[in-house]
This record gives structure tokens, C-alpha cells and sequence, in this order.
């Protein structure tokens, strides 16, 4: 099965699911092209799933990490189809893989409970 979009500038990321998260993205080279939809490539099936929500913002060429709890972590981006040069975004928003949703997260306070906490790990390639 095809994926359920079209979209170029898009990345993934396997969360703890197992399934790769494609998030984001255009569809086409416009402003109004960028994508706020997620979807998961189930690798059992070999199909596309979507998510059951949308990001809080479109965006592409953003940041996606998986975090150590399996969630992800999806960060600022370009919100504009073909530019380079707008001011991009500061939103965020977590997909948690138990709920198959993504959420906006909103900027943590020292001493919140849940605040995310990232660990950075040197990669080395061959």
C-alpha cells in the first residue's frame, strides 16, 4: 500500500511501537502545501496507518527524535512549502506511540512533572 499523502521533505523515526513514524512534510512546492499529518509504516503488515490526530502545526524541515521512553519528539521547523528564510516555529509536540497520538507540548517549567528529558548519545559511523 502506498503512503496515505504525498509528501516530499518529510522524515521518520521508529518509536517504541515498532511501526516508523513519517511525520510532516509538503505536498507540493507552496506555502500552503506543508502537512500537519502523521502516518506509521507498520512493518508487519507493510502498510500505512494514519495517526488518529493531527500536529499541532504544519511543518517541515523540523527536528524528530526518539526519546528514551519510546515517544517522539518533534521540533521547530520551516512553515512555509518553498522557503528557507521565514522565522520558522518554536511549537513542539510528542507522539506517544500507547496512544497512536501526537500532543503540543508546551514549554517546561523547572520541577513540572513529565518534563521531557533528553539524553544525547555520540554516534559514530563507519
Amino acid at each position: 500500500m502506498p503512503i496515505l499523502i504525498g509528501r516530499w521533505s518529510l522524515d521518520g523515526v521508529l518509536p517504541a511501537n515498532g511501526k516508523i513514524l513519517f511525520s510532516g512534510g509538503a505536498s507540493a512546492f507552496k506555502n500552503s502545501a506543508v502537512l500537519e499529518s502523521t502516518e506509521l509504516f507498520n512493518t508487519q503488515t507493510m502498510e500505512f496507518e494514519p495517526v488518529l490526530n493531527t500536529l499541532s502545526a504544519a511543518r517541515h524541515h523540523f527536528g524528530i527524535s526518539t526519546l528514551s521512553d519510546g515517544r517522539v519528539l518533534l521540533t521547530g521547523c520551516s512553515a512555509e512549502g518553498n522557503s528557507l528564510n521565514d522565522a520558522g516555529l518554536k511549537s513542539v509536540d510528542v507522539y506517544d506511540p500507547e496512544n497512536n497520538r501526537s500532543f503540543p507540548r508546551r514549554r517546561p517549567r523547572l520541577g513540572d512533572p513529565g518534563t521531557l528529558r533528553l539524553r544525547c548519545e555520540m554516534v559514530e559511523w563507519f
